[in-house]
């Protein structure tokens, strides 16, 4: 008896335990991802350093001559030669590009050449103005966009799937400057409801952001719901629906989330063109944001101001698309885990 018991237990061997999973193992991987992804956005800030100092040299016109005029001086020789030695234009460009480039490291963008003040604290103070037209867009993108889209992709093909698309089709074909002097002439002139433009309380600020959020809005729903339709037709929601799932619940809790990757690249995109694009609003509205800061300084030529507002921008995108990245690969496991494994 003990000898058959013996070669019994012989005959069958323990099973190995399974090793034990080591996500620590991964997290390295995810790390250098992470540090992969930031080193691969600095040729895109030099990139954008480059491009924006050769477009500022290559405009039409001379910048010291159009400094004089700006300021009522005799444009002489002598004047145009001392203004091209302050604006250091009498030197080789690669030494003005390198110049530049040494002080915007210190976040010395230099001094604005129409009215002399130092360009970053202008660039600050306009950008507060814009980011007052730029809250109440994302308001409507998150709060009714959002949801429009999710019903219109959950009801795809009803009525109000159709509504939806035949607004956003009618918003995205009129351009922003178009619906500002519509909504200017109407409530502003017509019906004398609203301030025309100029920044002054709440009610100065309702047409022009608007005008920002009904485009913002219309396109940011129109992603939603392609989004969610997608994730709408996978197998995981057929194979749902074939066990009784309620359609509402397959919706919110499996295609929404599935979505959020997209869902948090858009937001990304249209954040940095709403406060990258408004400028065309700001114009028609006279809005003193960074847009119109940016446009009345190309216009008079004024390198300092022109350099720092689209380098600063470029920083801008380049951190919400970074951004905008890892909160995507935090989201999505699939892309988290194989982003961890490539990297």
């Amino acid at each position: 008896m003990i000898s058959k018991t013996r070669k019994s237990t012989e005959e069958k061997p323990a099973a190995p335990k399974p090793a034990a999973p080591k996500p620590a193992a991964r997290k390295p991987a995810k790390n250098r991802y992470v540090l992969l992804r930031a080193l691969s956005y600095i040729p895109v800030l030099f990139g954008v350093t480059v491009l924006v100092f050769v477009l500022m040299r290559a405009a039409p016109g001379d910048a010291a001559y159009m400094l004089l005029t700006e300021h009522g001086k005799d444009v002489t020789r002598e004047n145009l030669a001392q203004t091209r030695t302050e604006l250091l234009l009498d030197a080789p460009v690669w030494k003005q590009y390198a110049a530049w480039v040494a002080a915007a490291a210190k976040l010395d963008f230099g001094r604005s050449a129409i009215n002399g003040r130092e360009a970053l604290p202008q660039f600050v103070a306009h950008l507060a103005y814009t980011v007052r037209l730029a809250l109440p867009a994302i308001a409507v993108m998150l709060f009714i966009a959002l949801p429009c889209g999710v019903i219109a992709a959950a009801r795809a093909g009803g009525a109000f799937d159709a509504a939806a698309r035949a607004a956003t089709v009618l918003i995205l074909s009129i351009p922003g400057f178009c619906a500002g002097l519509a909504l200017l002439y109407l409530f502003g002139v017509k019906l004398a409801l609203l301030p025309t433009f100029g920044a002054g309380g709440w009610r100065h600020m309702i047409l022009p952001a608007a005008t920002l959020a009904a485009g913002a809005g219309a396109g940011y729903a129109r992603f939603i719901r392609a989004a969610v339709l997608e994730q709408l037709s996978a197998d995981y929601i057929k194979a749902g629906l074939a066990r009784g799932v309620r359609p509402g619940r397959l919706v919110n809790r499996a295609a929404l989330r599935q979505a959020l990757p997209a869902i948090v690249t858009s937001v990304s995109m249209t954040l940095g063109l709403l406060l990258g694009g408004s400028a065309v609003i700001e114009t028609v509205f006279s809005w003193p944001g960074v847009g119109k800061f940016l446009v009345d300084a190309v216009s008079k030529r004024d390198y300092a101001v022109v350099q720092c507002c689209v380098l600063l921008f470029g920083v801008f995108f380049v951190t919400l698309n970074f951004a905008a990245e890892i909160i995507s690969m935090l989201l999505d496991p699939k892309t988290r885990r194989g982003k961890g494994d490539a990297a």
